[in-house]
């Protein structure tokens, strides 16, 4: 039986026991309405309306700033954003990213953990490394099948390619959050794992001087570090048998293969946990499956690493480029740039989830380096970078979100809150936008 309520919330008949005007809503059921019969209670749950949100990146400086409230331009951005949200035209998800920052800003840590809370509605992006690693596994896949190009990136139509969630559900009015106190050595560990980075980049950065490299050289440099570096940790691990074997005396060493086999690669058992070597070895795993005759699977994606299909994996197109970039700018003679404790998190973000997103406001030099011409990240993947200094910019993408409300979307918002029917930017087709103050 199929059932349609027109307007949603409008008593009907019902359609069990035909009481006029007895069937409606009771209640919100996850993304169902709770549909009962006042007479007969009879009850069925009923789906909302589809709807599709523009999906908005808030970067951890766009929170500091809206935190801190001195700026008048950043509050009518949060309003506009909460506008937006209310009306279920964005989604703007929390990160990884963000709570890890948020826990190493000790002052304000759970200022930020609430702010990007109500923000987000509940709605979180995958971590960057299930991220990475999906993007990597399909750019495998076309270089198995002999497709070695860079191939051409499509936005993701399925949200579980980059959310923990759907993003384009409906955003529930209330959020209820288990806290737990925060672990001190928790806060240690990224502390000191930031620091070492930053260290390391430092004296990356002091090699870098010295080279005369092109922008494109740079490239190719990051793309072969990342490659290599996880290769040799792999294959670090990967022959601890071999190594056992040539300690042990020869009369042993035969009793010993005999026992346990020769050393082969197995698809099933990853030689170690840490995530970089299980990306290996799943990355083997998929090379084995579709070269079963092949003896080393982890020299076929040691090969995969030198191609152009593992390049132009959105985030390797990406976080190469941005660090290439960096290190152009650290050999300018007209005045080096420095590596910047939070390097690594601004280009894992935009790396990660640039090309899923319909705009992100990030900090404006990344906003700079990921709009020049060489990277050119928003045509590529179809998103607008904002920073603070174009935030009349983002303002306006703001306002044009508001006025142009897509008239299926109005009528599901006008269904599931007709207390909001009387709203200009849910009934006008001239293209004004409304007014802030007709939110209360």
């Amino acid at each position: 039986m199929n059932v349609v309520l027109q307007p949603t919330h409008t008593k009907i008949e019902c359609p069990r026991c035909h009481a006029p005007a007895a069937f409606g809503p009771t209640r919100v059921f996850g993304q169902y309405w709770v549909t009962r019969c006042a007479k007969c209670r009879y009850d069925l749950t009923i789906p909302f309306p589809k709807i599709t949100k523009k999906i908005v990146y808030l970067d951890q400086f766009a929170l500091s700033n809206i935190l801190k409230g001195t700026d008048p331009r950043w509050t009518t951005v949060t309003q506009k954003l909460r506008l937006l949200l209310y009306l279920q035209v964005i989604a703007c998800p929390s990160s990884k990213i963000h709570r890890e920052e948020s826990l190493l800003a000790e002052k304000s840590r759970e200022a930020h953990k609430e702010l990007y809370r109500d923000l987000s509605g509940g709605v979180e992006f995958r971590p960057p490394f299930d991220i990475q690693q999906d993007q990597l596994l399909e750019a495998m896949r076309r270089f198995l099948d002999g497709d070695s190009g860079p191939g051409h990136f499509a936005k993701a139509a399925r949200w579980q390619e980059y959310c923990k969630s759907d993003p384009h559900d409906w955003t529930p009015d209330l959020g209820i959050y288990a806290d737990f106190p925060h672990d001190p050595a928790r806060v240690a560990r990224l502390q000191k794992h930031k620091d070492d980075l930053h260290s390391d980049l430092v004296n990356v950065a002091a090699n870098w001087k010295t080279e005369s490299n092109t922008f494109e050289q740079d490239v190719q440099r990051e793309a072969s570090c990342y490659g290599n570096g996880l290769i040799e940790a792999y294959r670090h691990l990967a022959g601890w048998r071999g190594r056992i074997e040539e300690m042990m005396p020869p009369e042993m060493r035969e009793a010993f293969v005999a026992d346990f086999g020769p050393v082969k690669f197995d698809p099933r058992t990853p030689p170690g946990i840490q995530p970089g070597v299980q990306l290996v070895h799943w990355l083997a795993a998929e090379a084995h499956r579709a070269r079963s005759d092949d003896s080393d699977p982890v020299a076929v994606v040691e090969q995969f690493f030198q191609s152009q299909a593992a390049m132009a994996a959105p985030f390797q197109y990406i976080s190469t480029r941005l660090w290439a970039t960096i290190a152009q700018k650290v050999r300018n003679a007209k005045g080096s740039r420095q590596p910047k404790p939070s390097d690594d998190y601004d280009v894992t973000a935009i790396a990660t989830y640039a090309p899923y997103c319909d705009a992100m406001i990030v900090d404006n030099e990344f906003c700079a380096m990921a709009s020049q011409r060489n990277s050119d990240v928003p045509r590529k993947f179809g998103v607008r970078l904002f920073c603070s200094r174009t935030l009349v910019q983002f303002e306006e993408y703001l306002d044009d979100l508001i006025a142009n409300i897509p008239s299926d979307h109005q009528k599901a918002v006008k269904q599931v809150y007709p207390h909001l029917d009387g709203l200009r930017c849910l009934n006008d087709d001239d293209g004004h936008s409304m007014d802030t103050e007709e939110t209360a």
